[in-house]
């Protein structure tokens, strides 16, 4: 059964699932759905500043253009 943890980081949702990788330790991942970013990190705060960087990028990306 998965755990779903739910944030707002920057303003944009944000969707926390732990999972498992195949040797039985721990990963969490995360989703901002709207912007199309996904992350996955060892723990929830790793997880969370590594998605924080990816919906900075996407975000400086999308005003700054191609």
């Amino acid at each position: 059964m998965r755990k779903e943890v739910r944030k707002k980081v920057l303003g944009y949702r944000v969707i926390i699932e732990k999972e498992y990788y195949d040797d039985g330790s721990p990963v969490y991942t995360a989703s901002c759905p709207t912007l199309g970013v996904f992350d996955y990190g060892d723990s929830i705060e790793g997880v969370l500043k590594s998605i924080k960087d990816g919906i900075g990028g996407t975000i400086d990306f999308l005003v700054r253009g191609c």
